[in-house]
């Protein structure tokens, strides 16, 4: 028996040009083949997040992604199915992205309508991301300044928050590293990582 697996691969965009006045807006955007959540196929036998993780990394040409599983359907009234139908959750960081087939495109998550099944999809990963926030990592360099890390999480959280309040939260989470971001309106930003 084949196992299909569709994936929700989730970016984060910089919208509008980095200048020394402002920041780029940041939005989240999706992956789409022919305007359709990419569709893989494997043999019941295969290891499938391996075999699914090397796909995607080669298809795009990326050497890390973030993967989890959101739904295991199999027929039923809501969608007709010959076997058994995987869904996972995929996170990359845009600036890592080297290729792009012709046939896929990214779309912002709220610019099409979906039919019931990718709104599921969607929603679940929403969920997702909002109640393990540590996933803002993966959208992002490995080394970034607070206030781009800030930008990530409230686009996760849906919400505006108090950048003291911030910083004392994710001060455990990170490390500072000796360099600066410059070129900036305001005074240079040092850039952190995760611990």
């Amino acid at each position: 028996m084949n196992v299909k697996v569709n994936i929700l691969l989730l970016i984060i965009t910089s919208q509008g040009k980095f200048d020394k006045r402002s920041l780029p807006t940041k939005k989240m955007q999706f992956l789409l083949e022919k305007m359709h959540l990419p569709i893989f196929e494997f043999d019941q036998h295969d290891f499938i997040e391996e075999k699914l993780s090397a796909n995607i990394k080669s298809l795009l040409k990326i050497d890390d992604i973030y993967l989890d599983q959101l739904y295991t359907w199999t027929n039923s009234d809501r969608i007709n199915l010959d076997g058994i139908l995987l869904t996972y959750l995929v996170i990359a960081n845009e600036k890592a992205i080297k290729s792009l087939p012709d046939n896929y495109s990214f779309y912002d998550l709220d610019e099409l309508t979906f039919d019931c099944l990718t709104s599921s999809i969607i929603k679940k990963a929403q969920s997702k991301l909002q109640n393990n926030p540590l996933l803002a990592f993966s959208f992002i360099d490995k080394e970034f300044t607070i206030t781009e890390l800030q930008q990530v999480y409230e686009l996760l959280l849906n919400d505006k928050l108090v950048s003291s309040n911030f910083r004392k939260k994710i001060k455990p989470l990170i490390k500072r590293t000796d360099k600066l971001l410059k070129d900036t309106a305001y005074r240079p930003s040092y850039l952190y990582k995760k611990k």
